[in-house]
This record gives C-alpha cells, sequence and structure tokens, in this order.
C-alpha cells in the first residue's frame, strides 16, 4: 500500500511539473505569426530529353507531381522543346523558387550540353530561381 501511494504521489509531480513547464513555456515564448508566402513551399522538379541534336524538350512540374511523371507511359508526351521556351517557363515561376534538375530515372532523360546547362542555371539565377542539378552528378 506504502509503494502504491509512493508511486501515485510521483505520478502526480510529474503532472504538475509536466503543466507548470507549459505555462512557463507558454509565458516566456509565445507563439510568433510569420507571413511565409506559400510559394516557399512549393518546390519544382525539371526533366530534360535531348531530342535532336541540338533540341532540347523538357517538362517542369511541382515537386510532388515528378512520380506521377516517372510512373507515365509516356512522360515525354506532354513535354516542350527548346531553350527560349525553358527559359519562359522558369520565368514564369515566383521568385526564389526552388528548381530541382533532374535526371533519373534514366527513361532516356539527360541534361543537353554543358554550355547549354550552365547558360539556363545563370538566366534562371539571374532571375530570381534557383535551380539546382540532382546531386548524383555532381
Amino acid at each position: 500500500m506504502k509503494r502504491w501511494l509512493h508511486i501515485g504521489g510521483t505520478v502526480t509531480l510529474v503532472i504538475i511539473a509536466f503543466f507548470v513547464g507549459c505555462i512557463v513555456g507558454i509565458e516566456n515564448a509565445p507563439p510568433v505569426q510569420t507571413s511565409i508566402p506559400p510559394h516557399q513551399f512549393e518546390q519544382y522538379t525539371l526533366f530534360t530529353w535531348n531530342k535532336g541534336s541540338d533540341d532540347v524538350c523538357f517538362a517542369i512540374m511541382l515537386e510532388f507531381q515528378r512520380l506521377r511523371f516517372i510512373h507515365s507511359w509516356f512522360p515525354k508526351r506532354n513535354g516542350k522543346c527548346g531553350v527560349d521556351q525553358l527559359k519562359n517557363a522558369l520565368s514564369a515561376l515566383p521568385k526564389d523558387s526552388n528548381v530541382f534538375w533532374e535526371t533519373w530515372p534514366p527513361k532516356n532523360l539527360d541534361y543537353p550540353p554543358q554550355a547549354v546547362v550552365d547558360e539556363i542555371i545563370a538566366f534562371a539565377e539571374a532571375d530570381g530561381i534557383h535551380v539546382k542539378q540532382s546531386p548524383a552528378v555532381h
């Protein structure tokens, strides 16, 4: 019986300490509301492939849509082609957007020549878009 009273007293003290800690935490660090633009939570994926020797095709989408793109039967069907078209698509994204340029899985998805990659990344950065190549490559 004495043991149960000791356990009950300990549990009571732990519960009291928990509530006191919550009250002290709420008083000392009230929640702060910040306004974070919704586009900062959006991440984009860019897939590219070479249609010909000098024609780059691409598909750009929200990160959560990439699996649907990868696993579709004809992922390249709705792609657009041309470096200028790609630059226009990147310019249409909200400022400070993050774009991950992927080449995986290898369904004939590839980067264009390095000079074109450098040109597109420089263009995007100048426009406030952060393009990062797949880390497996670099």
